[in-house]
């Protein structure tokens, strides 16, 4: 949860943004996209050439492409959230991402 200077886990979202433009953050989103397109090649690839997978080899590379793309679009919101989130739980209230 932001603090009253709007930091979380010491954390201002200037410096996340500051961060999230450095071109060595730029180059590992990069990779992470190409990284993810390739799999989705990859998947397309033996998909066309008639060779089935089960059906936990497709929940794995669908999930493997899911968090790369999660990682690539990660807000400074998304920690906001989150930890919010976890205050909530930690005081005993309901999560609301849980059913129950």
């Amino acid at each position: 949860m932001p603090d009253e200077d709007g930091r979380v886990n010491d954390l201002h979202s200037r410096e996340y943004e500051v961060w999230r433009d450095h071109p060595v953050s730029k180059w590992l989103r990069d990779y992470l996209n190409d990284y993810a397109d390739y799999l989705r090649g990859e998947h397309m690839a033996d998909w066309e050439s008639g060779k089935l997978l089960d059906q936990r080899e497709e929940w794995m590379r669908l999930g493997r492409v899911q968090a790369l793309t999660d990682i690539v679009n990660l807000r400074f919101v998304d920690f906001t959230d989150f930890y919010e989130r976890r205050l909530e739980v930690d005081a005993g209230e309901a999560d609301p991402g849980v059913e129950g």
